[in-house]
């Protein structure tokens, strides 16, 4: 069984990490999944990163923009990240993450040698200097997809796949 464990960080209060700070989630010695609900921003740079022990699983919900600079977080089927309205998710300065981001509304953006592994679902995307991996064929309809209760996603028009080199 899994046990849910859901934190709220409200009043538009942002989860910062920096200067090679990690968090780490779950305890790796039973079945969890950690919900985290932020009304402001992430921010994950200097080498900062998003850590999940073993039988650990992340769902985070952002009510801000995403700012990846030297971060990392962990395997797509392990971490979803569900970005609500038109928000800017940036990824620069070498970063990298390897997870499965939900973002429909908005503009993911990467520079700099970053790079992502997993899936990404956005309304539109750039890149400069900067990869693309899909480590697996990730289909987003196979993954247990957690949109909360209070749904604030715009319903989608259409939608297109890109290749990626």
């Amino acid at each position: 069984m899994r046990l849910p464990c859901t934190y709220r960080l409200g009043g538009s209060k942002s989860l910062e990490l920096s200067g090679g700070t990690n968090l780490t989630l779950g305890t790796g010695d039973q079945d969890m999944t950690v919900v985290l609900h932020l009304d402001g921003e992430l921010v994950l740079s200097g080498e900062s990163s998003i850590q999940l022990k073993p039988r650990t699983k992340m769902v985070m919900y952002i009510n801000g923009d995403a700012t990846f600079s030297g971060g990392s977080s962990t395997r797509p089927e392990d971490a979803q990240i569900y970005v609500y309205g038109k928000r800017k998710v940036t990824l620069s300065g070498g970063s990298g993450a390897s997870l499965f981001l939900f973002a429909p509304d908005s503009a993911v953006t990467f520079s700099g040698g970053s790079n992502i592994s997993g899936a990404v679902w956005a309304r539109s995307w750039k890149g400069s200097g900067s990869s693309f991996l899909i480590e697996k064929n990730v289909d987003p309809s196979q993954l247990k997809v957690m949109l909360p209760n209070s749904q604030r996603f715009e319903s989608i028009q259409s939608w297109q796949r890109q290749a990626v080199n």
